[in-house]
């Protein structure tokens, strides 16, 4: 069990590396490479020294920990960024109401216009920038308690208006109640960040208040790489449903046959499915005249009525379609 305690070298690389882990499975390459950058951080910390009092350090060791401390609090906001930036993009997809499409727009370009001035501001936190890793600090450097809390919070709130965003662009979707339901709960998910989020601004305050910051960092750290992987996870998540589906719900090919065989069982054996009528000629012979009935459909395999046509202005269509042609046939015996 991996727990977010300070001064634990091993939790530090166990957690991020599972968390990271997750995140290749789940989101591929969305936002990866940064999320990679984040995580080659925790080795070279970790061979710093970060998990280890103070006391135990040397010079060098004191100042490469801090170092790479702000290279991981830059790609944190460049990461997190991107990956609620990339929810944003879902929902304009989704969306068909012109008025939620300009404020996802709005919330877009909010999200992303953090994240750059985010990165940027830790980028340059003190002048001259050498100061973030020399005993000087903090001389010359912003607040840094008082830029954690409002980044905090930003992340926070905007976790929450993520989750709650789809809400009514789901209602609108025209497809059955279980599968809304679904989607709400898939895209409900993104609220477990939250709790990620919490988490790590507490562990950041308590490290930065702290005079033994490399032993305290290590939870900080953790917390700031599950944030992130998690983020990735719940971005990624809603889209991952077809992927699902293939590769655990079977093949077209199979389903196409199985409901080849129900409509075959269906209609040639149903009652009125295919019936001989005799009927009476006027040259005395007896005339049959039979009627078959020919049903095409599509396969079952492709139930997910909830189709996003490109170039349409109305986002979400769902389109069900059922093809059935009569052809009458008349033989004489």
């Amino acid at each position: 069990m991996v727990s977010i305690q300070p001064g634990s070298q091993q939790n530090l690389q166990i957690g991020s590396y599972v968390a990271f882990g997750v995140a290749i499975v789940v989101v591929g390459l969305r936002s990866l490479i940064v999320s990679i950058g984040e995580l080659v951080t925790v080795p070279n910390m970790y061979e710093c020294g970060i998990g280890l009092h103070i006391m135990d350090l040397t010079r060098e060791q004191h100042e490469c920990t801090r170092k790479w401390a702000w290279i991981s609090q830059i790609l944190y906001y460049l990461s997190l960024g991107l990956a609620k930036g990339s929810m944003v993009a879902l929902y304009i997809r989704l969306a068909s109401n012109k008025t939620h499409i300009r404020f996802l727009y709005g919330v877009g370009a909010v999200i992303l216009g953090h994240a750059i001035a985010a990165t940027l501001v830790a980028s340059f936190i003190c002048k001259p920038i050498s100061v973030v890793w020399t005993p000087e600090y903090p001389q010359g450097c912003l607040d840094m308690k008082s830029f954690n809390y409002f980044n905090g919070a930003f992340h926070v709130m905007t976790d929450i208006l993520l989750a709650l965003l789809p809400i009514p662009i789901v209602k609108k979707l025209q497809t059955n109640n279980r599968r809304k339901i679904g989607l709400i709960i898939a895209f409900g998910i993104g609220i477990l960040t939250i709790c990620a989020s919490i988490a790590r601004q507490v562990t950041t305050v308590i490290a930065l208040r702290s005079r033994d910051f490399q032993w305290n960092w290590s939870a900080a750290e953790l917390t700031t790489c599950l944030e992130i992987n998690m983020s990735l996870i719940c971005a990624s998540v809603p889209a991952m449903r077809s992927l699902f589906k293939v590769y655990f719900g079977g093949t077209n090919i199979s389903n196409r046959h199985t409901y080849e065989h129900e409509l075959d069982d269906r209609y040639m054996y149903a009652s009125g499915a295919r019936k001989a009528l005799t009927g009476f000629s006027n040259g005395g012979g007896a005339q049959r005249q039979i009627r078959t009935n020919s049903v095409s459909s599509r396969p079952r395999s492709m139930d997910s009525f909830t189709a996003i046509i490109d170039g349409a202005k109305d986002g979400v269509v769902q389109t069900t379609e059922f093809r059935v042609t009569y052809g009458n046939r008349t033989s004489l015996v």
